[in-house]
Parts: structure tokens; sequence; C-alpha cells
């Protein structure tokens, strides 16, 4: 009866991902397409060890394929999934007063394995900038990162900042001096190299959210 359930899901899965193409829906997972085929007809062995594989690399939680997910019709977000932005799309929200609506027509969406809020989204990292080579807090470029708007930053907190002046989005950690409500906040590289200055945060710029968990994307 499992094997059944997962080669539908599976199923499920590669017209999901990849539009019904297996050998693309392989490459994903690092699989041959011959070996996919298999696991679609039913032939061989479909066990636990590839099937938690498989779930892990599609951004599915443990145990998503061998659930019955003909009643799973809510949708992603009511699934406890986060939209994948571009840093564009992120440079448009306003902090904390973004509706959870926003990103709910994204292309792709990952389950969060931290508790996180209604709102939280993922964002791909792009540059050197917050690279530590030495430090316990690192990222480096293409590195997932979930933001929760309604988390709440802290000295030292790694966040994601739209700076008004520009209309773009930036993440860097969070550097609080004083107590507020006068104390003074400013965005800090991780990079020990990285050429650009510690920034103060003015007025006009607005917190997207707060980094609570970082993925790698194989």
């Amino acid at each position: 009866m499992y094997k059944e359930r997962r080669r539908q899901n599976l199923t499920r899965l590669i017209d999901e991902l990849a539009d019904g193409h297996q050998a693309e829906f392989a490459a994903r997972i690092g699989k041959s397409a011959s070996y996919v085929g298999q696991l679609v007809r039913g032939v061989g062995s479909f066990g636990d060890r590839v099937a938690r594989q498989i779930e892990a690399q599609c951004g599915k939680p443990r145990g998503w394929l061998d659930r019955d997910q003909r009643v799973a019709t809510a949708s992603p977000r009511a699934q406890g999934m986060c939209p994948v932005l571009s840093w564009v799309a992120a440079g448009s929200w306003h902090g904390m007063e973004t509706p959870d609506g926003r990103g709910d027509d994204a292309s792709e969406w990952l389950s969060c394995p931290v508790k996180h809020s209604a709102s939280t989204f993922v964002l791909r990292v792009r540059g050197e900038s917050m690279y530590n080579p030495l430090g316990r807090l690192s990222f480096t470029d293409g590195d997932l990162i979930f933001v929760d708007p309604q988390r709440q930053a802290e000295n030292k907190s790694c966040v994601v900042v739209r700076r008004e002046s520009d209309q773009t989005a930036t993440f860097k950690q969070l550097i609080q001096e004083g107590e507020p409500p006068v104390a003074r906040r400013y965005l800090k590289p991780l990079n020990p190299n990285w050429p650009e200055p510690i920034l103060e945060l003015r007025e006009d710029d607005h917190l997207c959210g707060v980094v609570i968990f970082k993925g790698m994307a194989l």
C-alpha cells in the first residue's frame, strides 16, 4: 500500500517541479532518468531511505511521500510552506505591515523546519558580503535563507532590510548600541574583508524580517 502511495506522490512531484519531465526531475535529485522511471512504474524497491532523500531534496516535509496528497487541497502557505522570492520582490515589502498573502503566486515553495509565522518567505543569498570563514555565522552565495517578518529583531540578528533610497533589499547583521528609544542601529557585513563599511540604519529603511533558518541548495 505505502509503495503505491509513494509512486503516486512521486508522479505528483514530477508534475509539480518538472512539468512531468522525468529526466529534468531526475537531474534535480541527482538520480538517473531510468531509475526515476523505475520508481514511477513501481519497478524495484522504493524504500524509506530513498523516499526521505527525495522529500528533503524537493523541499517536502518528512513523510510527505507516504501521505495521501489527494486531500491536501489547501494552499501551500496553509500547509506551512514558504514562498521563494526574488530580491526585487523582497525590496517591495514594507516591513511588519506586509500582508501574509504576498508571495502566494510564487512558483517555488519550501518547507521550513523551524517554527515560523505565516508570512515567512525565502531568499537565495547573493554575493559574499555575509561570508565569514572564521565565524559560526556564515552565508555563501546560493544559500537559502528563511526570513520571518514577525520575528523580533535583536542585537546581532541577521536581517533583510529594504533601503528606501534605492528600493532594494539588503542582507546584513543588525548591530544595536544603546537602549530604545535612543538606540542607534547599524547594518554590518559578516565578511571581515568586505570593502563596504558598516552602515547606519536610517529612519526610512524598513525591516523586512529576521533570518530564522539557513538551508543549502544542492
